[in-house]
């Protein structure tokens, strides 16, 4: 499947501006030991493999819990095996604190499933905040940036809330914090779901009146370097750059793509999800720019 196909985009978002800045990103990694949480995640992965092949890090450590997806990137990245120290190792742990004290952390590490983290709502608590929080002070606030999502704009959702949290907490230290939308097909969203569906032949359900931006995995590891070439701050994917789709209309746009017969099935608008989904809310500042592709929305 062509992603950037599907999401209608004939160059990745974010890609000039990420090669523009590129210099100063690697100025302020060369030498020096980069820490990727979630690091065998969709987009962890992503920032990982950019930062072994495109910068003089001395080394880059990828935290994860995910035993099969280090691994699998493990062998991806076997080139760079000098430089590259995977580590199955949670977030809450002393351990991942001691890891980050004097790197370069890029925080990806989260529990994200909506409806799931409205049912386990401590243990979201402490991945998505108490987590973040430890990790943030225990770094630079200079070289901390907080992976957070647009459902912490106005939140409704646990999910939200606790992403929300974190992002004030890393912005109020004087570290960087940037809102992506949807991930295309990342690990656990719907589009994988659907794909999975697809091959088992099972029919696909999705929620109806849901309309949401999607960006690639390619694009959302694009959109946190160049946070981290900005000044300290909260950031925002422009959503009007993003693929805007009705739930429906990703699952027609996947089916089409795969050639697949299989039944479409729409189930009602979950009562806590909001219809659409925004970069900047009420609780945000009045001023917001653009800075580079990314909104900058000042408290």
């Amino acid at each position: 499947m062509n992603d950037a196909a599907l999401l209608g985009r004939p160059a990745p978002l974010f890609l000039a501006d990420v090669a523009r800045a590129a210099d100063g990103i690697r100025r302020r990694i060369a030498g020096r030991k980069v820490v990727v949480t979630g690091g065998a995640g969709s987009l962890g992965s992503a920032l990982v493999s950019w930062l072994l092949a495109s910068t003089d890090a001395a080394e880059v450590v990828s935290l994860d819990t995910d035993e099969n997806r280090t691994a699998h990137l493990s062998r991806r990245t076997h080139e760079h095996a000098a430089r590259f120290r995977p580590e199955i190792t949670d977030v809450r742990s002393a351990a991942a604190v001691d890891e980050c004290r004097g790197a370069v952390v890029f925080h990806c590490a989260a529990r994200k499933h909506v409806r799931l983290t409205q049912s386990v709502r401590t243990d979201v608590l402490a991945v998505n905040f108490h987590a973040t929080r430890a990790l943030a002070d225990a770094v630079d606030p200079a070289d901390f940036v907080f992976v957070s999502t647009d459902k912490a704009c106005d939140p409704t959702v646990w999910y939200g809330q606790t992403k929300r949290m974190a992002e004030d907490h890393v912005v109020l230290r004087g570290g960087r914090a940037v809102r992506l939308c949807n991930l295309f097909r990342s690990n656990g969203s719907l589009g994988a779901l659907i794909e999975e569906d697809v091959r088992a032949g099972r029919p696909v359900v999705v929620p109806n009146g849901v309309v949401r931006h999607f960006v690639s995995i390619e694009e959302g590891a694009l959109a946190v370097l160049l946070t981290f070439a900005q000044e300290p701050g909260r950031y925002a994917v422009d959503i009007d750059k993003a693929t805007r789709w009705s739930m429906i209309e990703m699952a027609e746009a996947m089916l089409h793509a795969m050639g697949s017969p299989v039944e479409l099935q729409a189930t009602p608008t979950p009562i806590d999800e909001k219809p659409v989904e925004i970069a900047v809310g009420n609780r945000d500042g009045s001023h917001v720019e653009i800075v580079r592709g990314l909104l900058r929305i000042d408290d």
